[in-house]
């Protein structure tokens, strides 16, 4: 009898090691076949592809858009999130950055101000610093000069500083001293200054 009980408990014991190590088989499988998304946002691609192929996962890159904060070829947005668990050889979808648009600064020299600060606003850029100086050649309140040069290649949103006219010079001349002086004499000197 209790050889028939030993033989019981052992064949049990040995179906409990045989179901415990199936269980413990079977999660550990599972815990290694799945691993967490890394964050990627911000990284480059090659730096993301490296860390991804590390994590058995894969990259591809869904589309580009433009982004005057995130540089040129790294993330901007992930799918799956960060932290999600996901089975190993997952394909992770990505966005990358652009970068910002750029452009060709337009030549608002000669436009009147406010014209010019328009144009500069339909190209997607900022009218920075203003300064006046006079001009006989450009008329009053239309731009003299412009930094960056027209035609340079710059990133939309940058800024352009402008140099604008007040118009000539005002006319001064210096008045000679005429007291107690003949009247002849100042009608003449009043006659070839064009007084």
């Amino acid at each position: 009898f209790w050889g028939v009980i030993k033989t019981v408990l052992f064949f049990c014991f040995l179906i409990a090691l045989a179901g415990f190590s199936a269980i413990a088989t079977i999660h550990y499988i599972f815990a290694t076949s799945h691993v967490e998304v890394p964050d990627l946002r911000g990284k480059s691609t090659d730096y993301a592809s490296d860390l991804l192929t590390e994590q058995h996962l894969r990259l591809r890159l869904v589309e580009q858009q433009l982004d005057n904060t995130i540089p040129a070829d790294h993330i901007l947005s992930q799918d799956p999130a960060p932290g999600s668990m996901v089975k190993k050889n997952h394909t992770i979808r990505i966005v990358t950055s652009k970068g910002s648009e750029t452009t060709f600064i337009p030549n608002v020299v000669g436009k009147p101000w406010q014209q010019a600060r328009q144009l500069l606003q339909q190209q997607k850029f900022r009218s920075g610093n203003v300064a006046y100086a006079h001009s006989g050649d450009i008329p009053v309140n239309a731009v003299i000069a412009q930094t960056p040069l027209p035609d340079s290649l710059a990133n939309a949103g940058d800024v352009v500083d402008l140099l604008i006219s007040r118009g000539p010079y005002p006319n001064i001349m210096v008045m000679p001293d005429l007291v107690e002086q003949p009247l002849a004499y100042a009608l003449e000197v009043m006659k070839n200054m064009g007084l």
